[in-house]
């Protein structure tokens, strides 16, 4: 799974996303609403692409126009991620969404805004995984991920120092549950069923 920070003149949608050569599926995505100036507007992205082998390889991401800044961040997500829930935000600071998580699931926080100096995010309710200047000090990338071992609603938040008035923000968190891989079972009539195992309010065996 990767998030994806860029940061463009106009609202632009990601053309394709490849992980390792392979084609990568869309998530979940947030674009700021403050609008003014140039290369102004935040987007935050997150993709998926099940890769067969390896431990590195190139992520390519296509747009239709120039962007101003651009920051990856990667997690490997062991088996096929189910989207439980998304959040986001873009006005505010601190920035903040709550979020459904389950029993061994996992939840992912990215936000990408601009300061009026050297700013930087403090995350509640995950861990940080990340904090960068996106080539200047006063553009930031964060990301911030945890493990669960309960169902419930979660409140998680980032606050950004020296956030900028009209900072064009994007505030994004999705909430995944990553499903192992299919059981397949062939009856006697030859009809195939397969059977995958999840995990939520009750469990199945």
């Amino acid at each position: 799974v990767v998030a994806i920070g860029i940061r463009t003149a106009n609202t632009v949608t990601i053309s394709s996303v490849t992980i390792g050569g392979v084609t990568a599926e869309a998530l979940h995505s947030v674009t700021s609403t403050v609008i003014g100036g140039a290369f102004i507007n935040s987007t935050v992205a997150y993709y998926w692409a099940k890769i067969a082998s390896g431990t590195s390889g190139d992520i390519i991401v296509t747009l239709p126009a120039a962007a101003a800044r651009m920051a990856i961040q990667v997690w490997r997500v062991i088996g096929t991620p189910i989207v439980l829930d998304t959040g986001s935000d873009t006005i505010g600071n601190p920035l903040s969404d709550s979020i459904t998580e389950v029993t061994g699931g996992i939840v992912l926080g990215a936000t990408l805004g601009v300061g009026t100096a050297a700013t930087s995010f403090t995350w509640s309710g995950l861990t940080e995984d990340n904090d960068t200047n996106v080539e200047v000090a006063t553009t930031e990338f964060s990301t911030a991920s945890a493990a669960f071992t309960s169902n419930s609603d979660l409140s998680i938040s980032a606050t950004m120092a020296n956030q900028a008035a009209t900072s064009p923000q994007a505030f994004a968190l999705i909430s995944l549950y990553p499903c192992p891989p299919r059981i397949s079972l062939v009856g006697l009539d030859g009809r195939t069923v397969y059977l995958e195992a999840y995990k939520g309010d009750s469990d199945l065996s």
